[in-house]
């Protein structure tokens, strides 16, 4: 009992510094990349992007008129907008889980990789997301090397749109049936922001792996 009583306080005693340390090391690595992509990685990253985005954008635009249609009493009209929208969401969800569990798996490829910082919790709204987010913030900085922190950002993200998309089923499943779940409605809202905050994090891990594979091949 004394020896696990010896490694507790030690555990207690290291974690905290290896934090520190973590972040002064990460801080370190952002100023002194200074590398850019290529030409041509740069135009691909630009036209994937902008793909990613305009994607979740059309479904943003569409749910986002539906839950106003719904606070301006046109019940019906929102809800058939509403299905409008969770079938682009239905479809870009699963595309962005695979495009992140691809940028993974390339990143074992890569031998230097841009730093990316944790995701922020203060980005995100909805209890479920937050909770995954806030796991990624807490565990960013005792990962070793730049490569786990890149994997497990990008796991993360894709579990975040996972529940994302789990919720939001559930809440349009329930408008549905009771339209005057006024909560229900809210918690659509702020899913819509929180697949908005996501698919930018994503953007950014796409980004950092572009960058990476220049600087692997310079």
């Amino acid at each position: 009992m004394m020896i696990w009583a010896a490694f507790a306080l030690l555990a207690l005693g290291v974690l905290p510094v290896l934090l520190i340390l973590g972040r002064r090391s990460e801080a370190r690595m952002r100023r002194e990349w200074t590398q850019s992509m290529d030409p041509q990685a740069h135009d691909h990253f630009l036209a994937m992007a902008g793909q990613m985005t305009d994607e979740w954008e059309s479904a943003d635009i569409v749910v986002e008129r539906a839950c106003e249609l719904q606070k301006l009493g046109s019940t019906q009209e929102a809800l058939r907008i509403l299905d409008s929208g969770y079938e682009i969401i239905t479809a870009f969800a699963p595309n962005m889980i695979a495009l992140l569990a691809a940028l993974s798996a390339y990143s074992r490829r890569v031998t230097a990789m841009a730093p990316l910082p944790p995701l922020q919790p203060s980005k995100y709204r909805a209890a479920p997301v937050v909770s995954l987010v806030y796991i990624n913030a807490v565990l960013h900085n005792f990962l070793v090397s730049t490569a786990e922190r890149f994997r497990f950002r990008a796991y993360i993200l894709a579990r975040c749109f996972s529940t994302a998309a789990k919720y939001m089923w559930m809440y349009v499943s329930r408008v549905k049936v009771r339209p005057d779940l006024w909560r229900d409605w809210d918690r659509i809202d702020v899913l819509r922001r929180d697949f908005g905050a996501l698919t930018a994090d994503s953007v950014e891990q796409y980004r950092a792996l572009l960058s990476s594979q220049f600087v692997t091949h310079r």
